[in-house]
């Protein structure tokens, strides 16, 4: 994946670790949307700095709660529903997660 041109990560749990990898990684990135995300701050300082290189960077609405620092997990309820976000998630398997998705893709054609 280090040689992936655009990502769409739009509305997505993307914590900042996980994020500041990716940028630092994905040298080639030309487009990254990750708009209204949940687990970073849009403003992050050092966020800006890793994108510079990014044609087209878009982070507008995403946020990570103060009253959310420091935890290393926590439940949001949506929608009368409850999900497990951990915010302590590897990138490993992150990349493991969308490789089998990417290569299930491939065995369908």
């Amino acid at each position: 994946m280090p040689n992936i041109k655009y990502l769409n990560l739009k509305g997505a749990q993307v914590n900042r670790d996980g994020l500041v990898t990716l940028l630092r990684g994905c040298k080639d990135l030309v487009l990254l949307d990750a708009r209204d995300c949940y687990g970073f701050d849009e403003n992050d300082d050092e966020i800006s700095k890793l994108e510079s290189h990014i044609s087209k960077f878009m982070c507008e609405g995403s946020e990570f709660p103060e009253f959310l620092r420091g935890m290393d997990n926590f439940v949001l309820p949506v929608d009368g529903y409850s999900f497990h976000l951990h915010v302590e998630e590897t990138w490993d398997e992150m990349l493991n997660y969308l490789s089998n998705a990417f290569n299930d893709l491939g065995d369908e054609e």
